[in-house]
């Protein structure tokens, strides 16, 4: 799993959540890191190019990694509003990671950091592609996971998308990755 070139741009707001993911990022190979305390520096290296993948750390602001999120999602100030972005917590709560997968996250990493799981959670965001959804009330990557063949709804898959592979696929994300 090839993620050494991967640039990152991370939020974390406390001291501590900073050095973990910095880090585990440094552990998984990855030089590119650039870490931010505030939204807006988060932003400015965001739209300053070259970012591949973005990581907001809730710490204890939930709320303002969430409003990050949510305004990086709605494409405000240019910001690239398909960056894949992995959202992270030390005791993470279900509502805090559907809140997370609710605002567009691709991925949720809790604290402290596992370098493998970090490095298959890198791949699966940046490599691995979901349909991105645009609609009046969601903005970001599907949050369909598995295809359920029995389902009858409106809302049934008619055909699987363009470029998707679901990340238990493992070998089909390699040939995909090229």
């Amino acid at each position: 799993m090839d993620i050494f070139g991967v640039r990152v741009a991370v939020l974390a707001p406390t001291g501590p959540e900073c050095a973990a993911l910095r880090e585990a990022l440094l552990a998984c190979g990855i030089a590119g890191v650039r870490v931010s305390d505030t939204p807006a520096r988060f932003f400015s290296h965001c739209l300053g190019g070259g970012t591949d993948l973005g990581v907001i750390g809730l710490g204890n602001a939930a709320a303002s990694g969430f409003g990050a999120l949510n305004a990086l999602r709605a494409g405000q100030g240019g910001l690239n509003r398909y960056l894949p972005i992995i959202v992270a917590l030390a005791h993470p709560t279900a509502q805090i990671v559907h809140e997370a997968i609710n605002c567009g996250a691709h991925e949720f990493l809790v604290l402290p950091p596992n370098v493998r799981a970090l490095s298959n959670l890198i791949y699966r965001a940046v490599f691995i592609s979901r349909p991105f959804i645009l609609t009046s009330d969601y903005s970001g990557p599907c949050r369909r996971r598995r295809a359920n063949p029995d389902y009858k709804g409106s809302e049934r898959r008619r055909a699987p998308w363009p470029g998707y592979v679901h990340a238990s696929h493992k070998a089909q994300g390699k040939e995909h990755v090229g």
